[in-house]
């Protein structure tokens, strides 16, 4: 990574809004876009896995070459942020269930892919995994680390920024309908307060791709 720069830092500060919100329309494009999504839960995690890390080491690129990367660190797992996760995971977990049991009592549901019978071979096991990791790394690295962080650093407030993450990680799953948006607002609200209390990226990531799985196991039945 390269040293920072406190000057460099300063004239970032200076200038408009156009790289964040590049940045911002590259990951919402793939969301977005029509298409008809891969058939098969394996095809789809695989799919999406290779989505994120592509997303993943293209803003890590950003950083870098903005020359501000200690702004958005520490970029090496800490001790403290395996505790930090286990934490976070249950706080997420008991939110998720708070939010299923209010999207039940509305009426709401999550569309839902359709799952082979038979246990789950190993090779779904591990594209699993590595969707959710995926996912975990970059929603994490995007909506709490960066975006908050180039928030931040453009004068806007910490609970404001916090909350327009939180908004905008929301918006970006309406795909999954109300009930996915009710969802996704809780555990932004709740990483983002991580976030804000010291947990870094590894912690905040590795909280969200726990959360993933149980949702994955809760929904699918397969990865036990």
């Amino acid at each position: 990574m390269p040293v920072y720069s406190g000057g460099m830092e300063t004239a970032n500060r200076g200038n408009g809004w156009t790289v964040p919100v590049i940045v911002a329309v590259a990951f919402a494009l793939p969301l977005l876009a029509p298409g008809t999504p891969p058939a098969g839960l394996q095809e789809r995690f695989a799919a999406g896995a290779v989505q994120s890390c592509s997303q993943f080491l293209f803003l890590i690129a950003i950083i870098v070459a903005s020359g501000r990367s200690r702004q958005f660190g520490p970029w090496a797992p800490r001790p403290r942020d395996v505790p930090a996760a286990a934490i976070l995971f249950v706080v997420l977990a008991l939110a998720g269930m708070a939010a299923a049991a209010a999207s039940r009592a509305l009426g709401w549901s999550v569309p839902v892919v359709a799952v082979p019978n038979g246990p789950p071979s190993a090779r779904l096991v591990a594209t699993a995994l590595a969707f959710a990791f995926g996912v975990g790394y970059r929603e994490e690295l995007f909506y709490r680390v960066y975006l908050t962080g180039e928030l931040t650093g453009r004068g806007v407030a910490a609970p404001a920024a916090a909350a327009a993450s939180t908004l905008l990680f929301a918006a970006f799953h309406i795909h999954q309908g109300p009930a996915g948006m009710l969802s996704a607002a809780l555990a932004g609200a709740i990483l983002s307060a991580a976030l804000a209390r010291g947990v870094g990226l590894h912690g905040l990531a590795w909280a969200h791709a726990a959360y993933d799985l149980a949702v994955i196991a809760g929904t699918y039945g397969h990865v036990r």
